[in-house]
């Protein structure tokens, strides 16, 4: 095989020796060992071919997965195939034919799960619990995150957008996005959700001062700033209830805390604070509107 006219456009790494490689000139995936070759000037890495596993359907290869001795392959064309390493037999188990599978791009796993995403659908797909050899139950199939709209938009889940979602990996519960029509790369995490509740819950502590000793310069205890910071804190709050309600697809009027909120009380408590505040500004003014 002549390696200076193949064209690599996707690779997955099983261990620290293992790569496999899809290759669009040959069509095939490329098992490659990782060898390590000591120099006076260090560590070269060469890759020694061990075998080359034809797939006659691949037109666009551009991600790999590796789960459960299998390689999961996204293809523009055939849509998504497994490869049983075991057997070397390939099939598709999603085709493109259908409703959430236009044009898969890149694919990786997070857990049981698989991940792929469509770039005519500009969204992230994930198929749960994925063990079978074909995804019969098209109802495995979640939208994951993005609008469908052209966008480089930030925000939890469905709500954000892409431009171009291409090639994307895995590092544990975290997916890291190339979105080649924004030029970046996009993080895909549930700890943003705890970041936007931390940054709320900063804002009620400097409402009040708490912690007052590691605040930044300048922070003052101006009992309208309080009261508008209270304000955003109900907004954040709101926000927080209406999108949880809406992505678990809840009918109940409020939430007390495990579905990632926080509790019907919490929220009736800042409200009860930001009125104590303005009431307590109302009767200042009244006494010395110059205080």
């Amino acid at each position: 095989m002549d390696v200076q006219k193949l064209q690599p456009t996707a690779v997955v790494k099983v261990n620290n020796d293992l790569l496999f490689v899809a290759d669009l000139q040959t069509k095939a995936i490329l098992q490659i060992a990782d060898e390590k070759n000591i120099t006076a000037t260090g560590y070269e890495l060469c890759g020694n071919l061990l075998c080359s596993i034809s797939i006659p359907e691949m037109r666009g290869c551009f991600g790999l997965a590796y789960r459960m001795n299998s390689i999961i392959m996204s293809d523009h064309s055939a849509g998504i195939l497994r490869i049983e390493l075991s057997s070397n037999d390939v099939s598709i188990i999603l085709g493109t034919e259908t409703e959430n599978c236009k044009r898969p791009h890149g694919i990786a796993t997070i857990g049981n799960d698989l991940v792929y995403s469509d770039i005519v659908k500009r969204k992230l797909y994930r198929v749960q619990s994925y063990a079978d050899e074909t995804i019969s139950n098209l109802s495995e199939i979640v939208s994951m995150a993005g609008t469908g709209e052209n966008g480089n938009e930030d925000g939890i889940g469905r709500e954000c957008q892409f431009s171009q979602p291409t090639g994307m990996c895995s590092e544990g519960n975290t997916l890291f996005v190339i979105d080649s029509g924004a030029k970046s790369i996009r993080i895909v995490t549930s700890l943003s959700a705890l970041q936007k509740y931390l940054s709320g819950l900063s804002k009620l502590y400097k409402a009040f001062s708490v912690h007052s000793g590691i605040l930044e310069k300048g922070h003052s205890n101006d009992i309208e700033k309080s009261i508008s910071s209270l304000k955003d804190i109900e907004e954040f709050l709101e926000k927080s209830l209406s999108e949880a309600k809406s992505l678990l697809d809840l009918k109940i009027n409020c939430l007390q805390g495990p579905h990632g909120v926080p509790a019907n009380k919490t929220m009736k408590s800042v409200g009860m604070l930001r009125e104590m505040l303005m009431s307590m500004s109302d009767q200042i003014n009244s006494i010395n509107p110059d205080y």
